[in-house]
């Protein structure tokens, strides 16, 4: 049995549980866990050795643990708790603040704990024998020793460039946000409790509104307690990380702030690389940029090493495509995390009057949404499907829709693959995501969720007066068009294997449409900018009409291959303990 010590310094990567039915033998040994852990580090670095608890018929493991982990008698959490942390390890105790996944366990019980919005995501399956849970879906897949695809990611994958929070294995399920899951030890019945969102608009008036969110986030800040040293702060030139910023400064937090992009980003005005240095020197902060073109990585092996530890999650391949050179970097000088600036639901930019907009404002893209003529209409992919708790309910304005979907979508399935790609070299916290932060933003009213007024309004009042950047840093169209990426996409669509995800004839018509444009993205593109020629934006902001949906055959490619090569992935991994398939 290996017991470390007790650490005191919460960063990590992955958490694998596991728990055994009484009257039933323990499957795996130790060394298999471990395998299972180690599979899961970056493959350029040198990780540490994951860290093995073991009490009883319950194990926990932790991948990569970079400078420690809060242990306390093999109960583990995974990221950070805001505040005092009281007796986070005791089942059955109030959930912390913060931004964390929580293991904890006593003799008869096991729980696991999400915070308010799932900024980290927790798989979880259970056998008549086993129950397992994971940051990872490859962990799962691999304990099991099967993989059952999930067809449904598959349309998610390409219709959005995400998995719209469903995973690729059909028999996993992801917990929800402010949530506890206590399997029952003896009946083997599994209980989930989640607390009730409170959304009804406090009567204040706009002022007060402001000087609340204010306060929440400057006080969240305030009890963070991060050795500044060893954390930084990705600044950008837009809004959200601008506000941590500020929220630092004023708590009395002097932050180190890096970004990263392409070389040329900092001569261009306009650019977050360029907004956030001007920033940074105007308020004082030391300012680092990593620069992501000129990598050293072939761009197959940067694709591939995205794939593995996004897990298939996301397609945001622009700021990895350095083969995570970056992250690598930041993990080899010793960096113990990163901050985000995340924030839950403070409105959006511009003003949105359907149901439609809202939904492509947070990345929901049905496959009926694109023209009959599209290519991606012709693939045969499965019936696109929806969680009904998503639909706007009878009584709730766009806005407030808007807002739940940010919390209960978009957190989830969007950003939270992201933060699974840092946190295999560092650890992430989201101080503007905490449940004090939360529940102010949804005492808000829904004027104040146009324009992000409140957020905007306590920059204003807290910050310098520097533009806000319209063009990125790393824009993805960079990678795309370079050949080498034809080459790596016909290579992994061409392959056999990728059969097992979409029938021939459907990669076939993915892979011509690698070298044209498609006449959905050409007409959707030319009608908006000509109606920005003619029309003011303020009378554009009121009509806002539903633009067709864009997506190239570069993007299109993209996303399939992404699907391609993760099902790859997984089919390996079910292969990869020789545990002759558990389920």
């Amino acid at each position: 049995m290996l017991v470390p010590k007790e650490a005191t310094k919460p960063f990590m990567a992955n958490l694998i549980v596991i728990c055994t039915r009484e009257g039933n033998d323990v499957p795996y040994s130790t060394d298999a866990v471990r395998r299972c852990a180690a599979a899961l580090a970056p493959d350029n670095i040198a990780a540490h050795p994951p860290s093995i608890y073991e009490h009883g018929r319950v194990t926990v493991a932790v991948v990569n643990p970079v400078a420690g982990i809060p242990v306390h008698e093999g109960c583990v959490c995974l990221g950070r708790i805001f505040g005092p942390p009281g007796d986070w390890w005791e089942t059955q105790s109030e959930a912390p603040d913060g931004s964390f996944v929580i293991a904890r366990h006593d003799a008869r019980r096991l729980e696991l704990l999400t915070d308010i919005l799932s900024t980290r995501t927790l798989w979880c399956v259970q056998t008549p024998q086993l129950f397992l849970a994971s940051t990872s879906q490859r962990a799962l897949v691999t304990l099991l020793g099967s993989f059952d695809l999930n067809r449904d990611a598959v349309t998610w994958m390409l219709t959005c460039g995400h998995l719209g929070g469903v995973s690729w294995d059909r028999r996993f399920h992801r917990l929800p946000g402010d949530c506890r899951l206590a399997p029952d030890r003896d009946s083997w019945e599994l209980r989930v409790d989640q607390r009730p969102a409170v959304r009804e608009p406090v009567l204040l008036s706009d002022a007060e509104h402001i000087d609340r969110l204010r306060e929440a986030i400057v006080e969240t800040c305030a009890t963070l307690g991060l050795p500044m040293e060893e954390w930084f702060l990705p600044l950008s030139g837009g809004l959200d990380s601008r506000m941590l910023l500020l929220g630092l400064l004023s708590a009395g937090a002097k932050p180190q702030c890096v970004t990263w992009g392409l070389k040329s980003s900092l001569s261009d005005p306009r650019n977050d690389a360029y907004i956030a240095r001007e920033l940074a020197d105007r308020l004082g902060v030391s300012f680092r940029y990593c620069h992501t073109d000129g990598w050293d990585e072939s761009l197959d092996v940067s694709m591939r090493r995205f794939v593995q530890l996004s897990e298939g999650q996301a397609t945001d391949f622009g700021g990895y495509a350095d083969g995570m050179a970056t992250w690598k970097g930041f993990f080899d000088d010793g960096v113990a995390g990163v901050i985000r600036g995340d924030e839950p639901g403070l409105g959006y930019y511009g003003r949105y009057d359907s149901e439609v907009q809202i939904r492509r404002q947070q990345e929901i893209t049905f496959l009926s949404d694109y023209p009959e003529e599209h290519p991606i209409r012709g693939l045969g992919l499965a019936e696109q499907r929806w969680n009904d708790s998503l639909q706007r309910r009878q009584d709730e304005s766009l806005a407030r829709w808007n807002q739940r979907l940010v919390q209960e979508f978009f957190s989830p399935a969007v950003l939270a693959p992201l933060t699974v790609i840092k946190c295999a070299y560092v650890e992430v916290v989201n101080p503007m995501q905490t449940a004090r932060v939360v529940r102010i933003a949804r005492e808000l009213p829904d004027h104040l969720l146009v324009h992000r007024k409140p957020l905007a309004a306590v920059v204003r009042a807290l910050g310098p007066d520097i533009p806000f950047a319209t063009h990125d840093a790393h824009p993805q169209s960079d990678v795309f068009s370079r050949p080498s990426f034809v080459t790596a996409m016909i290579a992994a669509l061409s392959a056999e294997s990728a059969e097992s995800v979409l029938s021939r004839p459907a990669l076939d018509t993915i892979v011509s449409g690698l070298s044209r444009v498609t006449g959905a993205v050409s007409t959707g593109r030319r009608w908006r900018h000509a109606v920005k020629a003619v029309v003011p934006k303020r009378l554009v902001d009121r009509i806002r009409p539903v633009w067709p949906v864009r997506l190239s055959g570069q993007d299109l490619a993209f996303r399939a291959s992404v699907a391609v090569q993760m099902v790859d992935i997984l089919s390996r991994d079910a292969r990869a303990l020789d545990t002759k398939g558990i389920l």
